[in-house]
């Protein structure tokens, strides 16, 4: 499938979203149950150590600190979070950024726990899926959880975001044909990739009348 600039800011604004919504599941955890979540000084110091050579820690609280580590742990949080959503957009089918599902976006989210069972608890010194904690059970379900959570922010962000671009598409193409009433031949073939996803939607002589076919898109 092709990648658009649509696809791209989108992917970027669900991830970012959907990171902030894992964050607020965390907090409310932290604030009701008292559960620990993801220190992200932690995970900055683990960064910070990479330029080092090391990748790898018996325990990363053990670990010595480094300058700025909580705040380039949040951004590398926040990162990731992108990272994620813009594989998933990639990865989905064409119209799903128009047209949004749960089921696809919450397995995805679901899948990405991959990332902390095997990449980060061990190289923190926690283990294969949180194999060397003192609750191992207890921190894999509240990493599934959390990354379902992560999937059903991807969801809930991709229908704002699919609302933002179905509007403006819309917007764009009745103003354009106000302007354009007069000339029948002006090509609107450029405003189609806005419209990226509905383009199912148009009559396939969109381009060539829009004057008489703006009020028949089903947006």
């Amino acid at each position: 499938m092709s990648v658009e600039a649509n696809d791209i800011l989108g992917g970027m604004a669900i991830g970012i979203g959907a990171t902030l919504v894992m964050a607020v599941w965390n907090l409310f955890l932290k604030r009701t149950f008292g559960t620990p979540s993801l220190n992200y000084c932690l995970l900055g110091r683990w960064l910070r150590h990479m330029p080092g050579g090391t990748f790898r820690h018996a325990s990363i609280s053990a670990a010595s600190r480094k300058p700025f580590e909580c705040t380039i742990g949040r951004i590398a949080h926040y990162a990731i979070g992108v990272v994620f959503a813009l594989v998933f957009v990639v990865l989905a089918s064409d119209d799903w950024l128009a047209r949004p599902t749960l089921l696809p976006a919450l397995l995805y989210g679901v899948g990405t726990v991959v990332f902390p069972f095997f990449i980060m608890q061990p190289s923190f010194g926690l283990g294969v899926a949180a194999s060397r904690t003192p609750k191992p059970t207890q921190a894999r379900l509240k990493s599934l959880a959390t990354h379902a959570v992560f999937g059903v922010g991807l969801y809930a962000c991709a229908l704002g975001v699919s609302y933002v671009l179905r509007v403006a598409a819309q917007a764009r193409l009745v103003e354009f044909s106000i302007e354009s009433s007069g000339d029948t031949q002006h090509d609107v073939g450029y405003l189609l990739p806005i419209a990226r996803g509905f383009r199912n939607d148009l009559p396939k002589d969109t381009c060539r009348r829009p004057e008489n076919q703006v009020g028949s898109l089903a947006f």
